[in-house]
């Protein structure tokens, strides 16, 4: 659901349905029933910056399609609640949740209900067209969200599915009473512990680079920097373009800056295929290979084909100017990745 709910996320964004709903309530609302709830919705929305800029155009047909993104998009994350919540306390009463298990339970909860809270900071940073610290935009800027509440908001989606992601794996092996990978390294090859331990090292970098990488992506996303330089491997006809500083910018740049989040992104993305590349190298060395259990050098191929597979999908969605449908394959495939390289992590993790 919290995979669904990140793709829908990167749906709204791209097709720029999430200011469509100016108002916001915890506990969420029907949508609108008849044609007159529909011009009081309507209405609202055109009293915002986004209508009066970009769409005064747009009639009360199109901004349904907007809308219902949107709501779409807050439903679903209330579900998710509900979907969260409701087992919780049915396993609470009966006793049936280990103690040791609390503690990363609440903390998944708070995450999921933090991130509606974050979801509305981000929507209003939209609805006032002004930046995070409360600088009003340029007269000639294209009304959007902040790209740092963006990428606060895309940032809290990974860590929640990763720690959902994370605790689910470890139950699973508790419940099926399997604590390594599908067996343990044999005596005979102990001398491969260290090997072993460098992989866990390696993949924990690979996983942090890799997260980083995802926040360049909010930033990109933020400052609708995938609409520019759209050549490869080169930006404007240069590895490093001409506008990638300003002065005025200072360390600002690397957030606002459209030519240097996305040269940012690129070398990112560029550095994370290089680590898992690395990583794969090294556990294919002579005596490491053959003495990983299956389900380790499973991941281990894993990492390396969806990790390739982003790449491609990320270069393919620039050249072609960011289609709505490639947009979000792009957004999917980097929680692929993500999912990968947590799967990564938690099964050598496991091998004993």
């Amino acid at each position: 659901m919290v995979f669904g709910m990140v793709v829908v996320g990167g749906s709204t964004r791209l097709t720029r349905s999430g200011l469509s709903m100016t108002d916001w309530k915890v506990t969420g609302r029907l949508p609108p029933m008849n044609e007159e709830d529909w011009a009081i919705e309507f209405a609202k929305y055109r009293n915002f910056p986004e209508y009066k800029r970009l769409n005064m155009s747009m009639t009360q047909e199109e901004f349904k399609s907007i809308y219902w993104w949107e709501w779409g998009h807050r439903m679903w994350g209330r579900a998710i609640g509900v979907v969260f919540v409701a087992p919780l306390v049915y396993f609470a009463a009966r006793r049936q949740i280990p103690t040791h298990q609390y503690g990363r339970l609440a903390l998944l909860m708070g995450m999921g209900g933090g991130q509606g809270l974050i979801g509305w900071w981000m929507v209003q940073s939209g609805l006032d067209h002004t930046h995070v610290f409360g600088i009003e935009r340029s007269e000639h800027d294209t009304p959007r969200v902040s790209p740092y509440r963006l990428t606060t908001h895309l940032s809290m989606a990974f860590a929640t599915y990763g720690l959902l992601s994370w605790t689910a794996m470890d139950l699973w092996r508790l419940g099926s009473g399997s604590s390594g990978a599908n067996g343990s390294l044999s005596r005979a090859v102990q001398p491969m512990a260290k090997a072993v331990q460098r992989l866990r090292t390696v993949s924990a970098i690979v996983t942090a680079v890799l997260g980083v990488t995802v926040l360049s992506g909010g930033f990109v996303a933020g400052n609708d920097a995938g609409r520019a330089y759209n050549d490869w491997p080169l930006m404007a006809g240069k590895f490093i373009p001409e506008e990638i500083w300003n002065s005025d910018l200072g360390v600002r740049n690397f957030f606002e800056n459209t030519a240097t989040v996305q040269f940012d992104h690129r070398m990112l993305a560029t550095a994370t295929v290089s680590s898992v590349a690395a990583i794969l190298l090294m556990a294919r060395q002579p005596g490491v290979w053959s003495t990983l259990p299956l389900e380790a050098r499973t991941a281990i191929m894993t990492m390396a084909g969806v990790t390739c597979g982003q790449y491609a999908l990320g270069v393919t969605a620039l050249m072609n100017y960011v289609p709505v449908e490639l947009g979000v394959a792009h957004q999917a495939g980097a929680l692929t990745t993500w999912t990968a390289a947590i799967v990564l992590m938690n099964v050598l993790k496991h091998v004993k």
